[in-house]
C-alpha cells in the first residue's frame, strides 16, 4: 500500500505533519478526518523502502518473523482484553521483548500511537513484519472498537498458516535430508575409498571394463575438482534467490511447481487453504468482500495463484457472485465453488470458508503422507542403483582377472 505525506491542522489550529498508509489520496484524507484533523496537503510519498522496491524480500522477512508476530498479537490481545490501554500494552511488550529488531519496532509503534497515529497506520510502516491482511484487520478492529478480538483472530490466522507451512516443509525435509546424507556418503566413497581399490586393480595390468573406467573418471573428478562444487552451489543458490525476486522468472517457476505431480497438488492445496483462511478472517473483521478478495489474493506468494485470484475483487464490484466467478475458472476445484455458493446462500460465508480451509488442511496432511510414501522408495531405488554400480565397477575386474588365471 502506498504511503502519503500529510500536513494537517488539529482542533486547536496547530499544524502537524506526518505519514499515513492508504489505498488512495481520498482514503488517506478520510483517515485523517476521522481523527478530527483538517487535511491541508496530502500527497503520495516518493520515498521507497527496500521492502517496497523488492516485495520478495519483505515476504521472506515476514515468513521468518511470523511466529514472533503471532505471539505478539496474542499477547497484545490479552492485555487489551484485560483493560490495559494500547499505549501501555505496547510499552509492556517493548520491555519484555528480547530481540533488538522487534524491540525497536515495538518502541516505534508505541511512539506513533502516543503521537495520535492509529495502530494500523503505524504497523503499515513495517512491511517486513506485517502484510496488508494484518493492516486491514487492525484498521477494522480499531474502527469497530474490538481490537483485542481482531488481534486474537490475527494470531489464530498466523498460527494456522504456520501449521500449513510446517506440514509442507515436513513433507519435503525428510527426503531432502536422506538424499543429502546419501550424496555425502557417495562423494566420500568416490574421493577416498574407490581410488585405493582402483589403484590396486590398475597395478595388475589388466583390461578394465567400461564400468570401472567410468568409475575411475568420476572418482578422479571428485578427488581433484571437488572444490568446484562450492562455487557451483553458491551460483545455483543465487540463481534460485534471484528467480524468486524477478517476477517473470518467478511466474515460470511457480507454474512449474504447480505442474509437478503430487508436489504441485500439495502446494496448490496449501495456497487454497491459506486463501480461504485469510478471506474468512478479513470478512469476520468487517472488511467488504471485494476488498477482502484483493487483500487475500495479494498475501499469497505464488504468482500463478495471484494471477487467477487477482480479478475476483473486480468481478464482485461488477455485481457478480463469488461462486459464479469461481465456477468459470478451472483453477479452483468444483468443491471450493460449491462450498462458497452454500455460504453465500445461507449468509455464513465466513464460517463456510473456515470449513473449506480446515478441509484443505486435512487433505494437505493426506497428500503430504502420500508424497512421502512415493519419495521414500524412489530414493531407496536411486541409492541402490548408485551403490550397485560402484560395487559392479569394483567387483567385475576382479572376477574377470580371476577367470583368466
Amino acid at each position: 500500500m502506498p504511503t502519503f505525506n500529510y500536513t494537517v491542522l488539529n482542533e486547536q489550529g496547530k499544524q502537524q505533519k506526518g505519514t499515513v498508509v492508504a489505498d488512495s489520496v481520498t482514503q488517506a484524507r478520510q483517515h485523517l478526518t476521522e481523527k478530527k484533523l483538517y487535511p491541508v496537503d496530502v500527497r503520495e510519498s516518493t520515498r521507497r523502502t527496500r521492502a517496497d522496491s523488492l516485495p520478495g524480500l519483505a515476504a521472506m522477512s515476514r515468513a521468518r518473523a511470523a511466529p514472533r508476530v503471532a505471539a505478539l498479537a496474542r499477547d497484545l490481545s490479552s492485555l487489551l482484553g484485560a483493560g490495559v490501554t494500547l499505549t501501555d500494552a505496547l510499552q509492556a511488550l517493548y520491555r519484555q521483548e528480547p530481540g533488538s529488531k522487534l524491540k525497536a519496532m515495538l518502541g516505534s509503534l508505541r511512539e506513533e500511537v502516543s503521537a495520535g497515529s492509529s495502530l494500523a497506520d503505524a504497523v503499515a510502516k513495517y512491511p517486513g513484519y506485517f502484510e496488508r491482511l494484518h493492516i486491514e484487520m487492525i484498521r477494522g478492529g480499531e474502527a469497530s472498537g474490538a481490537l483485542d478480538k481482531v488481534l486474537d483472530r490475527l494470531a489464530q490466522n498466523l498460527t494456522r498458516r504456520l501449521d500449513i507451512r510446517a506440514k509442507v516443509t515436513a513433507a519435503l525435509t525428510y527426503p531432502a535430508a536422506v538424499l543429502a546424507v546419501a550424496l555425502g556418503v557417495v562423494t566420500f566413497l568416490m574421493a577416498k575409498v574407490v581410488p585405493d581399490i582402483v589403484s590396486i586393480l590398475a597395478e595388475r595390468d589388466i583390461e578394465l571394463p567400461l564400468s570401472t573406467k567410468v568409475l575411475m573418471g568420476l572418482s578422479g573428478f571428485a578427488r581433484n575438482f571437488w572444490w568446484l562444487l562450492i562455487p557451483l552451489a553458491a551460483i545455483l543458490l543465487l540463481l534460485v534467490v534471484l528467480s524468486r525476486l524477478w517476477k517473470p522468472s518467478r511466474r515460470i517457476s511457480d507454474v512449474f511447481l504447480y505442474s509437478i505431480p503430487i508436489l504441485g497438488s500439495l502446494l496448490k492445496k496449501s495456497s487454497l487453504s491459506r486463501f480461504a483462511t485469510g478471506l474468512a478472517t478479513l470478512l469476520q473483521g468487517g472488511v467488504p468482500l471485494d476488498k477482502a478478495l484483493d487483500i487475500a489474493s495479494e498475501m499469497e506468494g505464488n504468482v500463478e495463484f495471484r494471477r487467477h485470484t487477482g480479478e475476483l475483487g473486480a468481478a464482485i464490484r461488477d455485481g457478480k457472485n463469488l461462486s459464479e466467478v469461481l465456477r468459470r475458472t478451472s483453477f479452483f476445484p468444483p468443491t471450493f465453488s460449491v462450498m462458497v455458493a452454500v455460504g453465500e446462500q445461507s449468509g455464513t460465508l465466513e464460517t463456510t470458508l473456515e470449513r473449506v480451509s480446515d478441509a484443505y488442511a486435512k487433505d494437505l496432511e493426506h497428500t503430504s503422507n502420500k508424497l512421502l510414501s512415493v519419495l521414500e522408495p524412489a530414493i531407496v531405488i536411486v541409492l541402490a542403483a548408485v551403490v550397485g554400480f560402484i560395487a559392479l565397477a569394483v567387483i567385475q575386474p576382479i572376477l574377470e582377472s580371476s577367470a583368466t588365471m
